[in-house]
């Protein structure tokens, strides 16, 4: 099972999970939990509070799915298939969360218009991925357009961004480091990489293949094997 947030009296499960501020539509967790979240309204606020959601390494540890203006801060979840799964969302926030130990850590799937700032991918488990080019991903944006990926942490992965026939995206200010590959972009175009710090990849620090029109500027790419 997994938790659901609504917007209702309760906020659906919050009450179980947390304090929900109804005016707001602000859901804050108050205790760590061993299942994930579905936020099954638009508009809500889940503040994580510092507070860790620890899975069993199937399923999402957030969910959202044809969601609208979301926000999602200061969450930590590991041990999950996707931690944090965009689906068919847009203009959603991911700001200040930690996503650990799962197969990828942030999944950005047919979303647009999102912002993800201040996260932390990291540390994708390989042993949950059979493939790794397709599994073991800090962020994995696919299919997906207009979305600003700021100052996000990418760091021991098997690939930290992976993105993949999505367009018009920024990618700025990141750190993207001690992964196989570190940014990869395939069938990707028009997006902008700018002030990315990239280092100490072991393969590739930036991939572009079958791709165009993209535009690299100001970014700090250092002792991979191929910058």
């Amino acid at each position: 099972g997994m938790w659901h947030i609504q917007c209702n009296a309760t906020g659906g499960d919050c009450s179980s999970i947390g304090t929900w501020d109804s005016p707001t539509k602000t859901c804050t967790l108050t205790q760590d939990l061993n299942q994930g979240i579905i936020i099954d309204s638009d508009g809500i606020v889940l503040d994580g509070n510092g507070r860790t959601i620890t899975g069993n390494n199937t399923g999402s540890g957030a969910y959202l799915s044809g969601r609208a203006g979301v926000t999602i801060k200061n969450l930590n979840i590991q041990r999950f298939s996707q931690g944090i799964f965009l689906d068919g969302s847009s203009n959603i926030v991911l700001i200040g969360n930690t996503a650990t130990n799962s197969r990828v850590e942030i999944v950005i799937f047919r979303s647009n218009n999102n912002t993800l700032t201040g996260n932390t991918a990291s540390n994708s488990n390989p042993e949950l991925g059979s493939d790794p080019d397709n599994d073991n991903i800090g962020i994995l944006l696919l299919s997906s357009s207009n979305n600003t990926i700021t100052n996000n942490v990418a760091s021991n992965n098997f690939t930290g961004i992976l993105h993949s026939h999505s367009h018009n995206n920024t990618l700025s200010d990141n750190t993207v480091s001690n992964n196989s590959k570190g940014i990869d972009l395939s069938f990707s175009g028009d997006n902008n990489l700018t002030g990315n710090i990239v280092a100490s990849n072991s393969h590739e620090g930036i991939l572009l293949s079958s791709s165009i029109n993209n535009v690299l500027t100001d970014n700090t790419i250092s002792t991979n094997a191929n910058g």
